[in-house]
This record gives C-alpha cells, sequence and structure tokens, in this order.
C-alpha cells in the first residue's frame, strides 16, 4: 500500500518539493490519522467516488513543480492503490467491478490537522472493516 501512494504522487516527492507518509494501524480511521502524530484536526466520511477522484487527481497531478501527468496515469494509480488495500494487486489485471466493489467495501475518509491548505495535499483515511486495519495517507507538496 504504502509503495502505491508513493508511484500515485511521484510527481510531486521526486520532480518537486513534496513528501508523502502512509501508516496502517489495527483500529480505525481516527487511530491510523493519530499515528501520522496529528493531534487535532477534522475527520469526515467521503464516497468511494469521490476518494477515487481525489486519488486520480493526485496520480494526474505535477503538484508544484513536476510535470503534470494526466488523468490516464492518475485513474490507473487510483485503481492500483484499490488493489493493494484489498491485497489483489498480484492479480492485475483485475476485473473494474471488482475494484469497484472493493472500493465500496472500503470506508474512506478525508481529513485534515486543522491548518491553511497551502498547495497540493492529499489527506484521505480508509478503513477496511473485515480486517480490523486502517490507513492514513498524508501527501503534500508546496511552491
Amino acid at each position: 500500500m504504502a509503495l502505491a501512494v508513493r508511484q500515485l504522487v511521484e510527481a510531486w516527492t521526486a520532480e518537486s518539493n513534496g513528501k508523502a507518509e502512509v501508516v496502517c494501524v489495527e483500529g480505525s480511521a481516527i487511530d491510523a490519522v493519530s499515528a501520522l502524530g496529528i493531534s487535532r484536526g477534522h475527520i469526515t466520511a467521503i464516497t468511494a467516488a469521490h476518494a477515487l477522484q481525489w486519488l486520480t487527481w493526485a496520480g494526474a497531478s505535477g503538484g508544484a513543480f513536476g510535470r503534470r501527468r494526466g488523468t490516464a496515469l492518475g485513474r490507473f494509480g487510483a485503481w492500483w492503490l484499490v488493489a493493494a488495500l484489498g491485497g489483489i494487486s498480484n492479480d492485475w489485471p483485475t476485473n473494474p467491478d471488482v475494484l469497484g466493489a472493493l472500493a465500496s467495501e472500503l470506508q474512506w475518509f478525508w481529513w485534515d490537522a486543522a491548518e491553511p491548505v497551502l498547495g497540493w495535499q492529499l489527506q484521505l483515511a480508509v478503513e477496511l472493516p473485515a480486517e480490523g486495519l486502517a490507513w492514513a495517507i498524508s501527501a503534500r507538496d508546496a511552491t
């Protein structure tokens, strides 16, 4: 999963000023965000479609100084990340219906640390309730 996130925002981290962090915990999305060192902020549930839009945007974007990679690559990165979350990335290529069902089984959240938004950021948390696992993603790039 961490590799899938790093590949998704590689233009931010390799071609610009960005950084990306990913944690996995046993517990909830709030536990995962807390594991990033966030002690206060906001978290709100979002739909799988909304989460995939954010992931696609991040993968397509070049960040502050990187080259824009385009929606097709962003979409691939979003699907690859969902496959990694569900443990099916070794079964690639995966049927799009399977990926859609998996994305819908996951519980998605947008979070922030109650700080101003500067530049590009992707701050998602996701829960896999059946496994009792949660991940938090913090990727950002600034000018």
